[in-house]
């Protein structure tokens, strides 16, 4: 074993909920393309985002490329969208937090509450949420990629919500945790020794199965969050008593 090892980088998503992640030779680099969008997009131009990856520490090239990645996916929503892309509208985050809550249930673990606030980031609002009661996440290499892969889903089951449900949808509101997921999944596969880019697509469309089967509690817990911006666990077991459970021989 080598013990001048650098340390795990811990790393901290857009809720606060902190996990550890170890790099893994070239498992990042498929995320970082140089397409002519990002080549016109002017990055020196900074939009301020509302998620940073945060939290980071660590020797050698992992906290430079997971940063890199994050410059990549900024520059390619700010050519999408402008700066409309790092937009939080209220509704975004109100199903990016429900898709969080119906994931981790069809997966058979109740959150203890959810909820949402306004924060103002460069004299702007901006709506935030956390979910509460669910584990924190480690991906090293002692986890399986199986277990990373359900890391990886888990990060992306928000902003896949907002995706597919919400008329708001901004590219750039949650790059943070698909910045987070894509390393993730590229983590598991080189355990798997498969591409990393159809091991993204398999993961992203297991995702949007799951939530897809289960879009009507999607929107009846983002409804409540936008009249009453928390959800407690008693309600929210209420609202995903009739979960649709897809994929679990996975």
């Amino acid at each position: 074993m080598d013990l001048k090892m650098p340390r795990p980088p811990t790393l901290v998503d857009r809720v606060g909920r902190a996990g550890k992640f170890e790099g893994f030779g070239n498992a990042f680099n498929f995320q970082i393309s140089n397409t002519e969008e990002q080549r016109q997009a002017d990055v020196s131009t900074r939009v301020p985002i509302a998620w940073s990856i945060s939290g980071v520490r660590a020797r050698g090239n992992v906290a430079a490329q997971l940063a890199a990645m994050m410059d990549a996916a900024q520059a390619h929503a700010l050519a999408l969208q402008g700066p409309r892309a790092f937009e939080c509208p209220k509704s975004s985050a109100a199903i990016h937090e429900s898709g969080h809550a119906v994931f981790y249930a069809q997966a058979g673990l109740l959150p203890s509450k959810i909820s949402i606030w306004p924060i103002v980031v460069s004299g702007e609002q901006r709506w935030i949420g956390k979910i509460y009661g669910v584990p924190k996440y480690r991906v090293d290499a002692t986890t399986s990629a199986k277990t990373d892969l359900k890391t990886g889903q888990e990060l992306i089951s928000g902003v896949a919500a907002e995706c597919m449900f919400d008329r708001e949808y901004r590219v750039g509101s949650s790059l943070d945790e698909v910045v987070l997921a894509a390393a993730v999944v590229g983590a598991a596969a080189l355990k798997m020794q498969c591409n990393a880019k159809m091991l993204w697509f398999e993961t992203s469309s297991e995702v949007a199965a799951r939530l897809k089967a289960n879009e009507k509690n999607v929107r009846a817990i983002a409804d409540e969050l936008m009249r009453q911006r928390t959800v407690g666990s008693r309600q929210l077991a209420h609202l995903l008593r009739a979960i649709t459970r897809v994929g679990d021989e996975g």
